[in-house]
């Protein structure tokens, strides 16, 4: 894919402007750039030089980056759809447990 895919699509195949597919992208990169700062100031704070020392600064970026993500994304409609996935995948696990119990 090139840059020129999205303006070929959304002009013959959407028949709309590609402007705010460039204008989500460059504040999803915004996004992903902080977040990114953020992890690195936060993992420059944990001294040491061992596995733990990893362990401990890949939870840390983890939880980091996943907050931001949710803290981004918590009011739009593609995040609400996928947390409502996964709120009908756990319902029927539930229910499949609690048939088989």
């Amino acid at each position: 894919t090139t840059i020129f895919d999205p303006l070929v699509l959304y002009k013959h195949g959407f028949k709309k402007s590609s402007k705010e597919f460039f204008k989500k992208y460059v504040i999803y990169m915004l996004v992903f750039l902080v977040t990114t700062a953020i992890c690195i100031a936060a993992t420059f704070l944990i001294n040491g030089n061992n596995i733990w020392t990893l362990i401990v600064k890949g939870i840390v970026v983890f939880v980091i980056a996943n907050i931001c993500f949710i803290l981004f994304s918590r009011k739009k409609e593609e995040f609400t759809y996928f947390l409502d996935k996964i709120k009908e995948l756990f319902q029927k696990m539930t229910k499949r447990w609690r048939k088989s119990v």
